[in-house]
């Protein structure tokens, strides 16, 4: 039995090899920027909503001081899959014991 030359198949494969290395630089360029854009997201958060012992609800209704139960929730889901710290251990200390008082 003779294999013989088959162009298709090794344009198949050369083909397959460059859509894999195009996959994988756009897989980490994303990650480039969704970690650009998580920092982004963070630093916003923390600077807009945190009033140094819990964060407030929003910044600009007339229930923006309200203490939310759940305001740590987002940072539990976080953890959860491995994102990890939104807030720091401080800030989630602090705004247990808001939320307990």
């Amino acid at each position: 039995m003779t294999i013989g030359y088959r162009p298709q198949a090794m344009n198949a494969a050369v083909v397959s090899a460059i859509l894999y290395d195009i996959g994988a630089q756009v897989l980490v360029t994303e990650a480039f920027f969704r970690g650009a854009l998580f920092n982004r997201a963070q630093k916003s958060y923390v600077k807009k909503l945190w009033n140094g012992t819990y964060f407030n609800y929003d910044i600009g209704s007339p229930y923006k001081d309200n203490v939310m139960a759940d305001q740590l929730a987002g940072q539990w889901y976080a953890n959860m899959t491995g994102l990890g710290d939104i807030v720091s251990k401080e800030q989630r200390i602090s705004t247990l014991k808001k939320i307990y008082e």
